[in-house]
């Protein structure tokens, strides 16, 4: 065995999860139209540039252009891959 997870299992993981409850447990946010924002939790600012899209499953930043899906966000704010 490898050690890698199979891209059909995480693939499959991606499609049940929702992207809005993963991120909501560490950064608060707010419903702003038909996305999320907040101000990110990867770097210091006064104003949210940080947001959520459910319906694509994909989160932004316009200030630090840090972007992904659920997993992705996951291991940026737990430091781990």
């Amino acid at each position: 065995m490898s050690g890698r997870i199979p891209e059909r299992f995480i693939d499959d993981l991606l499609a049940r999860v929702d992207i809005v409850d993963v991120v909501s447990e560490r950064v608060p946010l707010k419903k702003s139209g038909r996305e999320w924002s907040a101000r990110c939790p990867f770097h210091e600012e006064r104003t949210p540039s940080f947001n959520v899209n459910a319906e694509r499953g994909f989160y932004f930043c316009f200030g630090c252009k840090a972007s992904g899906d659920a997993l992705k966000f996951y291991e940026q704010i737990e430091g781990v891959t």
